[in-house]
């Protein structure tokens, strides 16, 4: 996820989700928030558990000024309309998490086949390197329920499930 210095609602983010009306479906998604309030984009059919894609936000400069996309492995699942230097406050900062604010059962990993996020890396603006977020910033995490879980069994990965 990429988000404003002040994180006042402006954000970018993609991953998994499961989709209202989609019974069991975990589709590939984006949500962008650049000049106004949310809007989502889903993007191919339903992907099983345990497969492994990367999701990525890329600033790309376009004729129109600068735009985000929202990438799952090597497709485009939302570029935005709106460039984010003309509504953010810089710099922007960069978030890892997985959220879930409907039933536990929403939340995608089970413990046989938990859910894995890891090779989590951040392109620097100075030079366009990517580099690890390993040991540069404290990762922490929450669960308000007893019914899901998360652990950080090694630097640069976490995983999610529900039980």
């Amino acid at each position: 996820m990429v988000v404003d210095r002040n994180l006042s609602d402006h954000y970018a983010q993609s991953g998994y989700m499961y989709r209202a009306g989609y019974d069991g479906c975990l589709k590939f998604w984006s949500q962008q928030s650049i000049a106004s309030g949310p809007a989502d984009y889903y993007y191919g059919g339903c992907v099983p558990l345990g497969e492994t894609h990367t999701f990525w936000e890329q600033m790309v400069f376009t004729s129109s000024g600068y735009r985000i996309r929202s990438n799952v492995d090597n497709h485009m699942i939302r570029q935005s309309t709106g460039d984010p230097f003309q509504y953010w406050d810089t710099p922007f900062g960069v978030q890892f998490e997985e959220e879930a604010t409907y039933r536990e059962s929403t939340i995608a990993g089970r413990p046989t086949s938990k859910q894995v996020m890891s090779g989590s890396e951040v392109q620097r603006y100075s030079d366009d390197r990517y580099v690890t977020i390993a040991g540069n910033a404290a990762v922490g995490g929450s669960s308000d329920s007893y019914l899901w879980h998360y652990d950080m069994p090694a630097n640069n990965q976490y995983r999610m499930w529900r039980d």
